[in-house]
């Protein structure tokens, strides 16, 4: 996959190393495909603990270079040797210390002793060390909620069913819509682009389990009822969003979140998609005005229990702004454009286009 040209970046910080198969992948940029290790899993020989957070900006590759080590690693022995750990954390060295994380308190199981646990690990591996590290479970994942750690023998764990939860009128619903017409439009004015940050700490730590209401009323909100018993998602989740659009190019954002009885609505992934990279990072194909596709886009994952009397909720943008770079909507290099155009935007939840959420429910 060759390089797209570098002058188009969507990102402030695109220029860091490791963005791209991180929260980059869909809205175009530099591949790195020259640094990106999941293309070279083959030619690597030795034992990998991959920690990661449920809220990291880099939790699809930590899950990626585990996922391929353990099939494609240099030998059997390093493919066996390959351990994964994922808590509620966001991106920081430090970050496995804290149990509070965005606006949740996850209590004394989130802190990992990080240091103690890289020692051990090296201690083992390097050293010689008897410790027990190479018989630590091969996946091991904090599920939220509960607030509890769980041990499984593969990612994605078994015994997961995926769920589809299909868009309404505002409404996510088990139940596939039976409308022959119906859909939810909006206009995107690259010039009065939302703001995403909205609560938590300011940088990297801004995207952990924040509280999204106070910016909701700017974003197109998809709740469902009160669910009637827990359900534990664990897994890759993605929305298979048909819409269409005025504009010949837009972004669609998606941020997925926990509803509590009284009514905080607090984050739990974003997924994004510049819609004229919908095939692929390596073309662009522009849209067509008015003319609806299915769009697919990635969530990357979770392990969490949404409680009985919890609600899911989905909330689609088209921008998510200062972290993301505007869409201009014209479909030409937006960082090199002072101006853009409105886009107007529709997102259908109708018989023929059923819009719905796709997450990984573990069957009781």
């Amino acid at each position: 996959m060759s390089d797209l040209p570098s002058k188009n970046l969507p990102f402030t910080d695109d220029h860091h190393p490791g963005v791209a198969k991180g929260f980059n992948k869909s809205l175009g940029g530099p591949l790195n495909s020259h640094i990106d290790a999941t293309l070279k899993v083959s030619e690597i020989d030795v034992p990998i603990f991959h920690l990661g957070g449920w809220f990291d900006v880099f939790l699809p590759h930590t899950l990626d270079m585990f996922t391929g080590m353990s099939e494609r690693g240099h030998s059997e022995q390093t493919r066996q040797s390959q351990r994964l750990l994922i808590g509620p954390w966001v991106h920081g060295p430090m970050e496995p210390d804290a149990s509070l994380q965005g606006d949740l308190e996850f209590g004394p199981d989130a802190v990992l002793g990080i240091n103690e646990f890289r020692k051990r690990w090296f201690d083992h591996y390097l050293n010689g060390e008897q410790n027990g590290a190479d018989e630590l479970p091969r996946v091991q994942l904090f599920v939220m909620g509960p607030n509890h750690w769980r041990d499984f023998d593969t990612w994605p764990p078994p015994g997961m069913k995926d769920t589809r939860l299909f868009l309404g009128e505002e409404s996510l619903s088990f139940d596939a819509p039976n409308e022959e017409s119906s859909s939810t439009s909006y206009d995107y004015d690259p010039s009065d682009p939302v703001p995403y940050y909205v609560g938590g700490r300011p940088g990297f730590d801004g995207l952990g389990p924040i509280d999204m209401t106070p910016g909701e009323d700017r974003m197109n909100v998809f709740t469902s009822e009160p669910l009637k018993k827990p359900i534990t998602v664990i897994g890759s989740m993605s929305l298979k969003l048909y819409a269409s659009s005025s504009a010949k190019d837009t972004d669609w954002f998606v941020t997925l979140t926990d509803v509590y009885p009284d009514g905080s609505s607090i984050r739990i992934r974003d997924g994004e998609l510049r819609a004229r990279h919908r095939d692929g990072l390596d073309r662009e194909v522009f849209m067509e005005p008015a003319q609806s596709y299915l769009f697919d886009i990635d969530l990357s994952a979770t392990a969490l229990e949404f409680a009985a009397d919890h609600r899911v909720r989905i909330a689609i943008t088209s921008s998510q702004f200062p972290p993301r770079e505007r869409n201009m909507n014209t479909g030409g290099v937006n960082n090199e454009e002072t101006s853009g155009i409105v886009a107007h935007n529709t997102i259908l939840h109708e018989r023929d286009h059923p819009s719905d959420i796709v997450l990984p429910v573990m069957e009781q």
